[in-house]
């Protein structure tokens, strides 16, 4: 058994009022493909803890209408909410473990 970790702090020059779902899906692909690159299993379980502004874009109904369409992906997620996150335009920050 191996897990593998990874942080992503999720930035952007827009607005997050401004976020799309399929933004927003697509930047948990990515970090899914990053987190799932080299593993023995296909389809491995990811363990997300998701931390978002509290009263910003994306909210936590966002956040989880975009993963539940991830269905293909075996996710473990936890959304926390926070009022400061690493700086202005960090709007998600993101730890990722994956086990094996």
């Amino acid at each position: 058994s191996s897990n593998s970790t990874g942080n992503l702090a999720t930035e952007t020059s827009l607005n997050s009022s401004e976020l799309t779902d399929d933004e927003l899906k697509e930047a948990f692909e990515y970090l899914l493909a990053k987190l799932t690159k080299d593993s023995k299993n296909e389809n491995p379980t990811c363990n997300l803890r998701i931390f978002y502004k509290i009263g910003n874009t994306p909210g936590p109904t966002m956040i989880r209408r975009v993963l539940d369409g991830l269905s293909h992906s075996n996710l473990v997620i936890t959304l926390i909410p926070t009022t400061h996150l690493y700086n202005f335009s960090t709007f998600l920050s993101v730890c990722g473990v994956r086990h094996e």
